[in-house]
């Protein structure tokens, strides 16, 4: 099959709905599918060896000037967008908000191709009126109608189902959790790699490190990291990711911060933390707590975060996150942060991702939704099998 997927960046922007798209283009290429990926030149044009890869002309300003990602497609990358679909036999579609996205699902429908949505976020809880009022706008004027009309929509977490419950899908939709790399996110040998690993990083070999991984925006919860680090100076933050907050302005003493890491060197520092902590109030899927787990560390993280996974509660330390009062939730994660760090449950954390997040058996799922109506099939009309995770 000509199978065309979409994202607004490539992975090498570093974001979760990028990551998943990159390697689901990978592993679909595995199984035998002509596969190219189409995003916006806003990121590092990533060179794939299984797989083609398509650059869309784009201007990323909004991301620059605010931090919202949200590059803006210029009428030559529409132009190519549109020849891709065509050239396709079914396209895959990384979420339902930005140009990239919205202009593919029109394309396909144009040239009447299958369309399978993958959706990655629910609902947008930012700390700002005017973008959460914005978001509600664009799922009501696009994703909603884009999820009606595909012809297979698959949610990347049960907090993403549960959100769009009520949209009415030509078929039922499926549950598909992104996978882990347990190749690369793997616990540390012992002490002694832990050792090594802190002085290539800087770290002290001494104190215990709190580690957390992702944007450098306020919806992330940095505020709340912020506050816990200045209650805990016994330990050290390190702090992973990018974007327009900068926690080297916090001036703490006890706080390091990271930028440009990613799959090795971004598993090296997995290896080297104590505990891993993520203060965000919701997310759709939030990847970097199964690496986490996948890393034999031990998780902290808010009760919605662990609900995209009704069964990941149980490998987790769940706290409630209140971003109106920051200090407040410091405060119980400081607490908290002692009695995670010595949990004996990492061990069954680590089975549940590598049984739960294969990336062989997620690509099978959605080999087989798509085969289910794709053109070359001789009835393209039957209803796709149930498939869920665990199947």
């Amino acid at each position: 099959m000509r199978l065309l997927v979409t994202s607004t960046y490539f992975d090498t922007h570093l974001g979760g709905v990028e990551i998943v798209a990159g390697r689901l283009a990978r592993e679909l290429a595995d199984a035998g599918h002509v596969v190219e990926l189409a995003a916006t030149d806003s990121s590092e044009i990533p060179k794939e060896s299984n797989f083609t890869v398509h650059p869309l002309l784009s201007s990323n300003f909004i991301e620059k000037r605010i931090g919202l990602p949200l590059p803006i497609l210029m009428p030559r990358g529409v132009v190519d967008l549109h020849a891709r679909c065509g050239a396709s036999d079914a396209v895959l579609i990384n979420d339902t908000l930005g140009g990239v996205c919205i202009c593919a699902f029109i394309s396909a429908k144009l040239h009447r191709k299958p369309v399978l949505i993958l959706q990655h976020l629910g609902d947008a809880r930012f700390s700002s009126l005017l973008v959460r009022a914005a978001f509600r706008i664009g799922e009501r004027i696009f994703t909603r109608p884009m999820l009606s009309l595909a012809d297979q929509v698959a949610y990347i977490s049960e907090t993403t189902a549960r959100h769009f419950s009520k949209v009415r899908l030509k078929r039922p939709a499926r549950i598909s959790f992104s996978g882990v790399d347990t190749s690369i996110f793997r616990p540390r040998k012992d002490d002694a790699e832990k050792n090594i690993l802190r002085g290539k990083f800087g770290l002290s070999e001494t104190r215990p490190v709190v580690l957390y991984v992702g944007r450098f925006v306020e919806t992330k919860g940095l505020e709340i990291l912020r506050e816990t680090a200045q209650l805990r100076p016994d330990l050290d933050f390190a702090l992973a990711g990018w974007g327009p907050v900068d926690p080297a302005k916090w001036r703490l003493p006890n706080v390091r911060s990271f930028r440009g890491l990613a799959g090795d060197s971004l598993s090296q520092l997995y290896r080297s933390a104590d505990i891993f902590l993520l203060a965000s109030h919701s997310e759709s899927f939030s990847l970097v707590v199964r690496e986490a787990l996948a890393s034999g560390l031990p998780v902290i993280c808010g009760k919605d975060v662990a609900a995209t996974d009704v069964d990941l509660a149980a490998y987790v330390t769940t706290v409630s996150i209140n971003p109106a009062n920051a200090k407040q939730t410091a405060t119980e994660i400081a607490t908290r942060i002692d009695s995670a760090m010595t949990s004996e449950n990492t061990a069954a954390g680590l089975a549940f991702v590598r049984a739960r997040y294969d990336w062989k058996h997620i690509a099978a799922l959605f080999s087989g939704l798509l085969e289910a109506f794709a053109p070359t099939n001789a009835n393209q009309d039957r209803v796709c099998p149930p498939i869920s995770i665990a199947d």
